[in-house]
C-alpha cells in the first residue's frame, strides 16, 4: 500500500498532532469517534497493548461498524491515536500494531508502517485506510489471501471460488464458494503431512485439492444432499508484475521450462505449492545432475519466505520490501549453497502467462526498453520472436496443399493448410483427383492436454476466394451449417486483388454449384458491413438457410487499427449473430491468406471469450494461444504489430468489464443501504416484512463454526487425480 504524502487533517507533517482523535474522526467523517475514544482512553490507563485492543474489541462488540472500509479504519485509528499520543513505547506500539493487524486480517500494510515508527508516514497509511483498499494483501497466485469471511462473501459470479488462511485454525485453510445470492465457507484440513476437506480425498497441495473439487463434480454435497459446485477460481493479484514471476509454476514445470528453454543462469520466481503463501526462486546452474548420468544442467530451488510483517527473505541474511528487491540484490550479490556452489541470477526466465485483470501491468512492462547491455528492443518484440522461433516445432504435413491438382486453389503457393486440421469437402466427385480439397482448417480453443474446450466456439480459418474456388467455399459453407461469416479485407486494395467477390449484389440471387445464394439485404456500420444472405441446396426441398456476413473494411492494408475498439465493437456483433442460432456450426473467418488479419481476429475473439466465461480473474497466456492456433494453421498472426494489437484489444475489453463491475458493485452497495433498516416500534411497516436477504447475512463472524457448510463428502470409484510423485 502506497504512503501518500499529504497528512490527515489536523496532522503536521513533522510529527503527530496533540488531537489525534478529533483529527482522525475528521478524516473518517466522523463515523467512529467511540472506537478512537475508547483506544486512547485505554491508553492512558495503563499503556497496555493487549488492553488498548481489549477497548477495541468491546467497542466492536458493542456495534460494528458499517462496511468493510470502517471496519479496517478502526484498527487504524486504534494503531495510530495510540502512537500519537505517545503513551506507549516503540516494542508496545509494535505489538500493538501486529495484535490488530492479526485481527483485523485486512490491514497488514498499516500494521506494518505502525510498527515501523509514527508520525506522519503512520498516519498517512490511515488517510489511506478510508479508501477500500484491494481485499487480497498478499499474494498467491490461485488464492485470496488475508480476507476475512465478510471480506469472501464478493466474489463476483456464481460457483467462483478462493480459498484463504483460516483464523479459527491457524494453519488450516478456508474454501469459500458462491452459490447464487450466498456464499458457503468449507474449512481445509492441513495436517502437516496432507490436506483434506476433514474426510475424504487426500492430496499433497491445496492447489491439488482445488483442482480435484473443480474437476470432479457432484463430490461435493450439503447433508441435505445439494451439490456444491466449484468452477472459477478467484485468482489474487500477483505479487509483481515483473516478467519472471511465473505464479503456481510447479517445481517439475519449472525445470523443464529452465532446461529446455533456459540457459546456465536462468531464473524464475514461482509461487510455493508445498507452502501457500510463500514463494521459490528456481535457477538454472552450471552444475550436472551429480545423482545421475544425465548431464543436464541442475536447477536448484531456493525457498523465499513471505513474512507477517510483511518482509521477504530467503531464511536468513536481508530481508526486502518486494519480490523485486530481493532478486535485483541477489542478482548483484549471489548466493552460495551448503555444498559451496555459487548461485548466480544472470537473465530472467520471463512469464507469458497472466491473471487477465493485471494486463495493464504486464503491457507496461512489455512496453519497457531492455537494459543497454541487451538489445534495444522492447518486450513486445522479445515475445514475438520467442514465438517466431518456436514456429519450426509444429510444422505438420501439407501433403494435400501440395498434390498438382491442388496447387492451382491455393492463393499463395507456400501457405497451404495442414492436413491434420484440414476441412475435407464432402458430397464430391470421388472419381476427380482432389475434388475434396479447400484451403482451410478448423480452430478449436485446445487445452493443454490436448482436450477442445468445453465451451468454445470453433472456427474456420480460410484463405480470400479465388475465382475457381467459389464454389468450393459455398458448399464449404453449406455442409459445415456456418450461419457467419467473417471477412477482414476489402476485395482490392492497393491494387491488389485481395477477395474475389463471392456474393451477388442486393436484392440479387446467384448460383455457385450446386448452392443457390440470395443477397436478401445489407447496411453499412461504423467500419464494416453487414449483409442478410439466404442459401439453398438446389437440388433439394428445403427452407433457405440465413448467414450473416460480417466484412470489416477498417484494417489498414499494412498494419493494423489504430484503436482496437472498433474490432472488439465488430466482434461483439459477429458473436451476437452466432448466439442467435441454435446449434451453429463454425464461423468462418478469412482475409486473403487466410493467416495474419484473420488468425488476430480468431486469437482475440478466444481470449475475450474465456475472460467473458472465467471472469476478470482467470489466468490467460496469450503467447500461448497464438502457438495453440498455429498448431491448427501455420502463421497465425503474421506480425508484430498484430501480435501488440492482440494485447491492446485484450487490454481494452478488459478496462471497459472492469467499469461496468465498479458500477455493479457501487449499485450494490447503494442497494445494500436499504435492505438493513429497523423500526422503531411506533414505525412498523404496513406490509409484512420478508425475510432478510441471503446477502445481508454473510456477514457472520469467521470465527463461527456456524458459517462452515457440514459436507457430505463422495468418494469416487476411480480417483481422477494420482498424487504419487508430486
Amino acid at each position: 500500500m502506497s504512503v501518500p504524502s499529504p497528512p490527515p487533517p489536523g496532522m503536521s507533517a513533522g510529527g503527530p498532532s496533540h488531537r489525534p482523535c478529533t483529527a482522525l474522526c475528521s478524516t473518517f467523517g466522523g463515523g467512529l469517534p467511540t472506537v478512537a475514544a475508547a483506544v486512547v482512553a485505554a491508553c492512558r490507563r495503563g499503556g497496555s497493548a493487549l488492553r488498548t485492543f481489549a477497548a477495541v474489541a468491546k467497542v466492536e462488540r458493542r456495534g460494528r461498524p458499517r462496511g468493510g472500509s470502517a471496519v479496517e479504519a478502526a484498527a487504524a485509528i486504534a494503531v495510530v491515536a495510540a502512537a500519537a499520543d505517545g503513551h506507549l513505547a516503540g516494542s508496545a506500539r509494535r505489538r500493538t500494531a501486529a495484535a490488530f493487524a492479526a485481527a483485523c486480517g485486512q490491514l497488514t500494510a498499516a500494521g506494518v508502517a505502525a510498527a515501523d515508527g509514527c508520525g506522519a508516514p503512520v498516519l498517512g497509511v490511515v488517510a489511506a485506510a478510508a479508501v477500500p483498499p484491494s481485499p487480497s494483501i498478499v499474494v498467491s497466485p490461485k488464492y485470496q489471501w488475508n480476507r476475512s469471511g465478510e471480506a469472501a462473501a464478493y466474489p463476483r459470479c456464481p460457483r467462483e471460488l478462493l480459498a484463504r488462511p483460516s483464523k479459527s485454525n491457524p494453519g488450516d485453510f478456508t474454501l469459500s464458494v458462491r452459490r447464487n445470492n450466498e456464499v458457503t465457507h468449507i474449512k481445509i484440513q492441513n495436517t502437516g503431512d496432507y490436506y483434506d476437506l476433514y474426510g475424504g480425498e487426500k492430496f499433497a497441495t491445496l492447489a491439488e485439492l482445488i483442482q480435484y473439487y473443480t474437476e470432479q463434480q457432484g463430490l461435493l454435497r450439503e447433508k441435505n444432499s445439494n451439490v456444491i459446485e466449484l468452477k472459477f477460481p478467484l485468482n489474487c493479484q500477483d505479487p509483481t508484475s515483473e516478467r519472471w514471476y511465473h505464479g503456481h509454476l510447479t517445481g517439475k514445470e519449472a525445470e523443464r521450462l529452465l532446461t529446455e528453454k533456459g540457459k546456465p543462469g536462468s531464473f524464475l520466481v514461482r509461487s510455493s505449492q508445498s507452502k501457500p503463501g510463500d514463494f521459490v526462486l528456481s535457477v538454472l546452474t552450471n552444475e550436472d545432475k551429480a545423482d545421475t548420468g544425465d548431464r543436464k544442467p541442475r536447477v536448484t530451488h531456493i525457498m523465499i519466505r513471505y513474512q507477517p510483517d510483511g518482509k521477504y527473505d530467503v531464511g536468513g541474511g536481508e530481508r526486502f520490501d518486494t519480490l523485486t528487491d530481493l532478486v535485483e540484490h541477489y542478482k548483484k550479490n549471489p548466493m552460495v549453497e551448503k555444498s559451496g556452489a555459487v548461485v548466480h541470477l544472470k537473465q530472467p526466465f520471463n512469464a507469458t502467462r497472466i491473471i487477465a485483470a493485471n494486463i495493464e501491468n504486464r503491457v507496461k512492462e512489455l512496453n519497457k526498453m531492455a537494459d543497454h547491455s541487451e538489445k534495444a528492443k522492447q518486450g513486445f518484440w522479445e515475445e514475438f520472436e520467442m514465438l517466431q522461433q518456436q514456429e519450426c516445432k509444429f510444422l505438420y504435413p501439407r501433403k494435400e496443399g501440395q498434390r498438382a491438382e491442388n496447387k492451382a486453389k491455393n492463393r499463395y503457393k507456400n501457405i497451404l493448410p495442414f492436413d491434420t486440421t484440414r476441412v475435407a469437402l464432402c458430397e464430391v466427385d470421388e472419381s476427380a483427383p482432389g475434388a475434396d480439397y479447400i484451403n482451410a482448417n478448423y480452430i478449436k480453443n485446445i487445452l493443454e492436454d490436448g482436450r477442445s474446450s468445453e465451451h468454445s466456439k470453433v472456427y474456420i480459418a480460410t484463405q480470400g476466394c479465388l475465382q475457381t474456388t467459389v464454389n468450393d467455399f459455398w458448399a464449404m459453407v453449406y455442409q459445415e451449417n456456418t450461419h457467419v461469416i467473417v471477412m477482414t479485407t476489402k476485395e482490392v486494395e492497393r491494387g491488389r486483388n485481395k477477395c474475389f467477390r463471392y456474393w451477388p449484389d442486393k436484392n440479387c440471387t446467384k448460383e455457385y454449384g450446386h448452392i443457390s445464394v440470395t443477397n436478401v439485404n445489407e447496411h453499412e456500420a461504423q467500419g464494416y458491413h453487414v449483409r442478410e444472405l439466404e442459401i439453398a441446396r438446389m437440388d433439394r426441398e428445403e427452407r433457405p438457410r440465413q448467414i450473416k456476413h460480417f466484412q470489416y473494411f477498417s484494417w489498414p492494408d499494412h498494419g493494423v487499427p489504430n484503436e482496437p475498439g472498433g474490432v472488439l465493437s465488430f466482434l461483439d456483433q459477429v458473436n451476437r449473430a452466432q448466439r442467435s442460432v441454435p446449434d451453429p456450426g463454425p464461423i468462418v473467418v478469412h482475409c486473403s491468406a487466410g493467416i495474419g488479419r484473420t488468425g488476430t481476429i480468431i486469437v482475440i475473439d478466444i481470449l475475450v471469450d474465456t475472460i467473458h466465461r472465467q471472469g476478470l480473474d482467470c489466468d490467460i497466456d496469450i503467447p500461448k494461444t497464438i502457438q495453440m492456433v498455429r498448431r491448427q494453421r501455420s502463421g497465425m498472426v503474421q506480425t508484430e504489430a498484430q501480435y501488440k494489437f492482440v494485447y491492446m484489444a485484450v487490454q481494452h475489453y478488459i478496462a471497459m468489464e472492469q467499469k461496468e463491475l465498479e458500477e455493479k458493485q457501487r449499485n450494490m452497495r447503494k442497494e445494500k443501504e436499504y435492505l438493513n433498516v429497523r423500526y422503531q416500534p411506533m414505525e412498523k411497516p404496513r406490509t409484512k416484512a420478508r425475510p432478510p436477504s441471503p446477502r445481508v447475512q454473510m456477514g457472520v463472524d469467521d470465527e463461527s463454526a456456524s458459517v462452515y457448510e457440514n459436507l457430505s463428502v463422495k468418494t469416487p470409484k476411480v480417483s481422477g487425480i494420482n498424487n504419487a510423485g508430486r
